[in-house]
C-alpha cells in the first residue's frame, strides 16, 4: 500500500506561496507534483499576455 501527501492552501500574496512551495519541496514533494489554482480572472491580471486560453491554442 502507497502513501499518498496531499496539501491544499489559500495565500494572500506570493511571498507565502513560495515560502509554502519551498516548505513541500524540502520536506519530499517533487516540483512537478505541486500545482497552482487561480481563476481565469486572477491569472490574466497577474500574468496578462504571458497568459494563453487553451481555446486560443486549439487552432494552431
Amino acid at each position: 500500500m502507497s502513501e499518498v501527501k496531499e496539501a491544499v492552501a489559500v495565500f494572500d500574496n506570493v511571498k507565502q506561496l513560495q515560502d509554502a512551495i519551498d516548505e513541500l519541496e524540502s520536506s519530499g514533494f517533487d516540483r512537478a507534483e505541486i500545482s497552482l489554482l487561480a481563476s481565469s480572472g486572477a491569472v490574466e491580471t497577474k500574468l496578462g499576455h504571458m497568459y494563453e486560453k487553451v481555446e486560443e491554442l486549439e487552432d494552431e
